[in-house]
């Protein structure tokens, strides 16, 4: 696959400026496909303008500037782009009758900018995808500030439209408003998903901190440019990590994730851990029946789950292996270490072997 990105596609080795950070994480962790370069960045030129937009409404002291000194053609492209954006009907009420934005149409505008654009704004041209696509990025933002500005009522559509966007389209459209303009992140952390699981786990940092630095140390999951979604591999490990803890490790870390776990948290993970055990039998876990006691439990929390290897259902398997090899163990307050499993537990924490399905 030729990359889109021209640079070093490293989290650690960023262009300098929040547009390709936002464009590696669309491709990691929105799973954007990079194959096009005129649909992908005309997608980011997209996703631009609403994390922007949502970024105005939230501050709504004007925020940081996401485009020092943008040109005269800009400013001029930002004004046109917003006229066709309005044409376009993309604010709009739902099914439900409440106001809310349509992303579809939206992009439809981005994406034909793309291509008929005035030359006399001067963009970019077409052959130059990188450069192009920056360029009607930064007129994202541009595009957003003015709307706002116009339409201050539309904290309703973007609360409403929020609200239905996926685990992985919230992290990027709220990337702007957790980063400081110009430069991106603030402090990259070394990987994007890093980044996605402190998102996932923000109630939760010091467990976002083990799982992120778990991700770190396990090079299957990736090699720094992109990672590895694989649903089976994810909850494979993070069942794995739970046998590996020595008395030592479990003593110094499990304490601290602990603290972090309300009462309503706990409860529900012994719920989880009775029907894991239940659908076992008293026979030894395969993979097979921790898989599918995870996608029970996945359906449970996350409802729908449209893409079975995408980064909210991985990371959530890898949570759910974890906990449960803790509950197994006897780790949770209030259980024991499961029979089936005792001998296993009191000797050396070897992990009970998964099998192949």
């Amino acid at each position: 696959m030729k990359p889109i990105l021209n640079i070093t596609v490293t989290d650690t080795n960023l262009s300098p400026d929040w547009i390709d950070a936002l464009a590696f994480r669309a491709a990691n962790i929105g799973k954007w496909d990079t194959r096009v370069a005129a649909d992908f960045w005309s997608r980011l030129a997209n996703l631009s303008f609403y994390a922007a937009l949502f970024d105005a409404l939230r501050r709504r002291d004007g925020g940081p500037d996401w485009l020092p000194g943008p040109t005269s053609g800009q400013f001029c492209a930002a004004d046109h782009i917003a006229r066709r954006l309005l044409a376009s009907g993309f604010d709009r009420a739902d099914v439900a009758g409440k106001p809310t934005f349509a992303p579809s149409l939206s992009q439809a505008v981005w994406r034909a900018a793309w291509d008929d654009l005035p030359p006399s704004f001067a963009a970019p041209a077409p052959s130059i995808a990188r450069d192009r696509g920056r360029w009607f990025a930064s007129v994202a933002t541009l595009t957003a500030k003015r709307l706002v500005a116009e339409h201050p009522g539309w904290e309703t559509n973007a609360g409403n439209l929020f609200r239905q966007l996926s685990l992985e389209d919230k992290f990027l459209s709220l990337c702007l408003t957790q980063w400081q303009a110009p430069a991106g992140p603030a402090k990259p952390r070394g990987f994007s998903v890093v980044d996605f699981i402190h998102h996932l786990y923000r109630e939760t940092p010091y467990a976002a901190r083990c799982y992120g630095l778990t991700v770190l140390d396990t090079p299957d999951f990736g090699d720094g440019n992109r990672t590895r979604w694989v649903f089976s591999r994810w909850l494979q490990e993070g069942w794995s990590r739970g046998w590996r803890l020595t008395d030592k490790s479990v003593s110094e870390v499990l304490p601290d994730l602990l603290r972090e776990q309300t009462a309503e948290n706990i409860a529900y993970t012994r719920r989880l851990l009775a029907k894991l055990l239940d659908a076992a039998g008293g026979q030894p876990i395969d993979l097979t029946i921790l898989g599918h006691a995870c996608i029970a439990y996945l359906k449970d929390r996350c409802g729908l789950v449209r893409d079975g290897h995408g980064p909210a259902v991985c990371v959530h398997a890898f949570d759910y292996g974890l906990w449960m090899a803790f509950g197994i163990r006897g780790l949770l307050p209030g259980h024991s270490a499961h029979a089936c499993f005792k001998d296993s537990v009191n000797s050396d924490h070897r992990q009970p072997e998964l099998g192949n399905n």
